[in-house]
């Protein structure tokens, strides 16, 4: 920031400058939203039907958000192993929503019938903007939510460690971290 800062001190003009500081801002604001202990970001996307949903109806359970792709390989992999999990922890207040950031309805629609994930499946109608606001540039990324609709921790790809970290959270009951700072945010 110091640099772009001495740059347009002296280069006022220079609107690459101007602008590459203002992506600099919005993304630390950004990255500060959705950091472990604060409430998950507010969001409505359809599901295979239209309907719209959002996070309100996981609240009291412990959520994992899977963001991915009928496209991607390490996602489409992943998912026999997030549907042991959700096999083993759906009734002990655990659930599991999978967001597409696919650009292709039919692709997606596809991918969910080869893959025949049972949990709530929703298709994000802007994936650049769902990738802003959840920090993500790719896929996997999923998000462990706590019962408060807190973010617990977020995890690029799904392994054992991550696996083997849910796990650990899940049968300990563990909680979403105390925010260090208050930043305002919609909470499910």
């Amino acid at each position: 920031m110091q640099s772009l800062d001495n740059l347009l001190k002296k280069y006022p003009w220079l609107t690459e400058a101007k602008q590459a500081k203002q992506s600099i801002i919005t993304n630390i604001e950004m990255a500060a939203k959705v950091q472990a202990g604060k409430p998950v970001p507010f969001i409505s996307y359809p599901d295979a039907n239209g309907k719209l949903h959002g996070l309100e109806t996981y609240k009291g359970k412990y959520l994992l958000i899977d963001f991915w792709a009928s496209w991607c390989g390490p996602c489409r992999t992943s998912i026999p192993k997030v549907k042991e999990l959700y096999d083993q922890y759906k009734d002990k207040g655990f659930d599991v929503l999978s967001i597409s950031i696919d650009d292709s309805k039919d692709a997606w629609r596809k991918a969910m019938k080869e893959e025949s994930m049972p949990w709530e499946q929703l298709l994000s109608p802007d994936k650049d903007k769902t990738m802003k606001q959840f920090q993500f540039s790719g896929i996997s990324t999923m998000y462990l939510i706590d019962p408060t609709g807190k973010i617990i921790r977020s995890f690029t790809g799904y392994g054992p460690d991550s696996e083997k970290e849910i796990k650990s959270i899940l049968e300990n009951k563990k909680m979403a971290p105390k925010e260090q700072k208050s930043i305002p945010a919609k909470s499910f």
